[in-house]
């Protein structure tokens, strides 16, 4: 290579590699970001407090789909009200229609958790013939998602995640949040 040539190559590195780092870190990110359900579980209690929060969304999606977090969501904070006090749930069982709602104070430290339903979904049955019966889940686009949590000192937020199973694992994906007041 004439050194000409090797100048122009080097010049094309200097510019190429810090594009690659640069996308490397940001994919290190992204899995870094990535939350378990068991890491939750073990790092952070459900939590319970003196007195809950009662909290209704309004909850919109602009696709009607199975998986939240395949499509655009929007939250609403419609209301917050102080409740006494519910015992914390015993261990929580995810499913199909599971939400997990992560409570976290303005540093975005994690202070509680709880599962909660789905409330998009909705079972239809129907009875095509007298001997048969059928049914399908159906989702709706615009719904009230009323949540409980435990009323920390310090809560700034609540974030909404759909877990997701892989290979034996409970991937946690983000669907959104909302700032308490």
């Amino acid at each position: 290579m004439t050194p000409s040539r090797w100048s122009r190559h080097k010049r094309r590195l200097a510019l190429v590699i810090p594009v690659f780092l640069a996308i490397g870190s940001v994919a290190r990110g992204v899995a870094a970001q990535a939350k378990t359900f068991q890491d939750l579980e073990s790092r952070v209690a459900p939590g319970s407090a003196v007195e809950d929060l009662q909290i209704r969304i309004r909850w919109t999606t602009r696709d009607v789909v199975v998986d939240p977090a395949s499509t655009a969501n929007r939250f609403e904070l419609v209301s917050v009200a102080a409740t006494s006090a519910v015992p914390p749930p015993r261990r929580s069982r995810l499913n199909v229609n599971s939400l997990v709602v992560v409570t976290e104070d303005g540093a975005g430290r994690e202070l509680g958790w709880r599962v909660v339903t789905d409330p998009r979904s909705v079972r239809a049955e129907s009875q095509p013939s007298p001997s048969a019966l059928s049914g399908e889940t159906l989702y709706y686009q615009d719904v009230d998602l009323l949540v409980v949590v435990p009323n920390f000192a310090g809560s700034a937020r609540i974030r909404l995640f759909k877990p997701r199973w892989a290979d034996g694992i409970t991937v946690l994906n983000q669907i959104g949040s909302v700032d308490l007041p």
